[in-house]
């Protein structure tokens, strides 16, 4: 009886974890395309170099958000 009730908790978390996985690959891919889009346009006005740096500035904020988020949680 427990190692059912133990295999039916492991079944919903496996299935909570990849509706969160899923979620996750979307959030972070759509942004892409849709800046993918401007890009171009973008560069002719304002040159490539700012809009190569923006992706780097995110990913450094994205990463200090990650750290922050580490600290807290312990």
């Amino acid at each position: 009886m427990n190692t059912f009730r133990n295999e039916t908790i492991k079944n919903d978390v496996q299935i909570y974890s990849n509706d969160f996985s899923i979620t996750d690959k979307w959030v972070s891919t759509v942004p892409s395309f849709i800046y993918a889009i401007f890009a171009g346009a973008l560069s002719d006005k304002y040159g490539r170099k700012p809009l190569i740096l923006m992706p780097v500035f995110g990913n450094i904020i994205g990463g200090i958000f990650s750290v922050l988020n580490y600290a807290f949680i312990r």
